[in-house]
This record gives C-alpha cells, structure tokens and sequence, in this order.
C-alpha cells in the first residue's frame, strides 16, 4: 500500500509540477521544429530556384541548337523549342453573342443582335459577329430560323 501512496504521490506531483516544465519544453519543441522545418524550406526554394536557372539555360542551348540546325536545312526557325504556333481563337465575342441570345429567347435578328452589342453597321466588328456567327451555326451553337438567331 506504502509503495502505491508513494507513487501516486509523484505521479501526482510530477504532472502538477512538471506540468509547466514540460509545457515550455514543448513549447521550444515547437519552436525549433518550425525554425527547422522553415530553414528546410527556404534551402528547398533556392535549390530549385538553382535548378530553375540551370534548367533555362539548358533550354536556350537546345534552342540555339535547333536554330543552327533549322538555318542549316533552310526551314523556318520557330520561336521557341517545341512550340508550333496556333491561333488561339477568342471566345469573348462568342460569349457575347450566346449572352445576348440567351437574354432573347425568341431570337434576335442579326441587326438586333449588333445593337445588342453595342455595335454599328458596316464596323469590322460586325463582320467578325457575322463570322462568329457562321462558325457557331456549323458547331451547332446556334440556328437562323426565318432570319432570326436562336441558341441551338
């Protein structure tokens, strides 16, 4: 019984006194393990920033390379290695016309729909309408129903 009371009395006053030793403790704990795991990171970032830069200039080498080597055959050197240009189609004047469709349910004239957009006749603008238009009608976007155009 001597030997239960005699544990449970540092038990006790271990976790009582203890308690704070330890709660510094781990506390630092905490601390040196954030300052550690900080300190990996930022080493982390300046190697790869190292590479970033080794692998840039790598691949300026391999450009001028491939330009010697396009020169020499007589073709065309492209802007960047790998990179065939494309046009990239625009899809805002799309969406405007699907948005000023979808505000009219029954359809708009091609005139309307211009108005619509808050352009005028005859501006180049318009033609690009009329040819977004055209592409959107072959994708199936749209339809022309008695002069009308409706989303399809």
């Amino acid at each position: 019984m001597d030997l239960f009371r005699a544990s449970s009395i540092v038990n006790r006053s271990r976790f009582g006194v203890d308690k704070k030793v330890m709660s510094d403790t781990f506390e630092a704990f905490v601390e040196q393990e954030r300052a550690r795991l900080g300190n990996l990171l930022a080493d982390v970032a300046r190697r790869r920033a190292e590479l970033d830069r080794e692998q840039a200039g790598i691949e300026k080498e391999l450009e001028a390379v491939d330009a010697y080597v396009s020169v020499k055959a007589g073709r065309a050197v492209l802007a960047s290695r790998g990179e065939v240009k494309r046009r990239v189609r625009g899809t805002s004047r799309r969406d405007a016309i699907l948005g000023a469709l979808g505000a009219k349910p029954a359809g708009l004239s091609r005139s309307e729909l211009l108005d619509a957009l808050g352009i005028m006749q005859g501006d180049k603008a318009a033609q690009s309408v009329s040819n977004a238009l055209a592409n959107m009608k072959r994708a199936g976007q749209v339809e022309n129903r008695d002069g009308r155009w409706v989303i399809g």
